[in-house]
């Protein structure tokens, strides 16, 4: 089996709708419909949030996060969307129901499903707390970007396991993974009806000379923290410095590590490894 030929091959299946892309859950598609209704309200979509008890509490846990800083805890949904916000409610409502897609049934595959939900996570607190540095740059937003930059793979993998069990080891899978998961994510995000900005974050997925506007977009921010993440690892190896890629030039993220690596994140350490603990769940 040549894998790149059978991720082509999946994702041929995708563009001919032989396959079907995964579908948003139901909880996550009723949040962004009352977030898109004008006559939306804290207390309407709070309801749709109280409807799902795991979501309520995954999402009260995100207000409690070090993203909104507080002394008084949230303990119901009501104050958590007022403390976020319908923006930051629709967000963690995708996040949430995110976590069913890295996941798998097949044995060969659940360790990679894995893993790749803890890079995910990873990313996802790194991406956030880069925000706050970053003025005009929402973390909530950031903290679903990141997310959702991987979720190509995902797809991809859970095709493959349909194949059965005949599929090459997992650290046989990368270069296929690597080529073809923008392309699947990007479709997907498209069927989702996502905006335009996070299908840019899942197309510049290790585009690190991705330099689309003398503005810095939700994309620069998830690429610089993913560069960021990969510092000291043997990721790295092939990879640009920090400060040689275009999305470090346009945002005032401070100063460097001598291992060039963000200052600022290192210094944030605790607030990004609560972060993602949140969202492993």
């Amino acid at each position: 089996m040549v894998v790149t030929d059978v991720f082509e091959d999946i994702y041929q299946n995708f563009c001919s709708q032989e396959l079907s892309l995964p579908s948003l859950p139901d909880i996550a598609m009723r949040v962004q419909k009352a977030a898109r209704d004008p006559n939306c309200t804290f207390d309407s979509i709070g309801k749709v949030i109280k409807s799902d008890a795991a979501l309520s509490a995954h999402l009260i846990r995100m207000a409690n996060s070090p993203l909104y800083m507080s002394r008084v805890p949230v303990t119901n949904v009501r104050a958590a969307v007022h403390r976020i916000g319908v923006p930051g409610a629709r967000s963690f409502a995708t996040t949430f129901a995110l976590q069913n897609l890295f996941h798998s049934y097949s044995q060969g595959l659940n360790r990679l499903f894995r893993e790749i939900w803890e890079d995910s996570c990873e990313l996802s607190a790194l991406t956030a707390v880069l925000a706050t540095f970053c003025a005009g740059f929402d973390p909530d937003d950031a903290l679903l970007a990141g997310l959702l930059q991987d979720v190509g793979m995902v797809v991809l993998l859970g095709a493959l396991a349909d194949y059965g069990e005949d599929f090459p080891a997992p650290d046989k899978l990368h270069d296929g993974l690597e080529e073809w998961a923008p392309r699947v994510g990007q479709m997907l995000l498209e069927s989702w009806e996502f905006d335009q900005r996070y299908i840019d974050v899942v197309k510049a997925r290790h585009d690190w000379m991705r330099d689309q506007s003398d503005k810095p977009d939700l994309a620069d921010i998830v690429t610089l923290a993913r560069l960021h993440s990969y510092s000291g690892k043997k990721r790295s190896e092939n990879c640009p410095l920090i400060n040689e890629i275009p999305a470090y030039k346009k945002l005032p993220v401070g100063l460097l590590t001598e291992q060039m690596s963000l200052q600022a994140l290192v210094d944030a350490n605790a607030e990004v490894d609560q972060i993602r603990s949140m969202l492993r769940g």
